[in-house]
């Protein structure tokens, strides 16, 4: 949904998350977040040259250390 959101809809994150949770059902994990941002424009936010085409599942991993969760994942681009 976030790749969507940038490649379909334009969408460029800012560093806002609110009431971010991650939830295990049945051997499948949900990430539930309110997302700020804004409508990217190459002006203001700038291009890396390096575009994201999409997540895989090889070498991912996901654990809750205390009170935090570590997400690892491999990026197609």
């Amino acid at each position: 949904e976030l790749l969507y959101l940038f490649d379909g809809k334009k969408f460029a994150f800012g560093n806002y998350f609110e009431n971010l949770t991650i939830s295990k059902v049945n051997e499948r994990y949900f990430l539930k977040t309110l997302i700020g941002g804004e409508k990217y424009s190459i002006d203001k936010h700038g291009f890396k040259g390096v575009v994201v085409k999409a997540m895989t599942y090889h070498m991912m991993s996901i654990e809750k250390i205390d009170n935090l969760w570590k997400l690892q994942y491999v990026v197609d681009i």
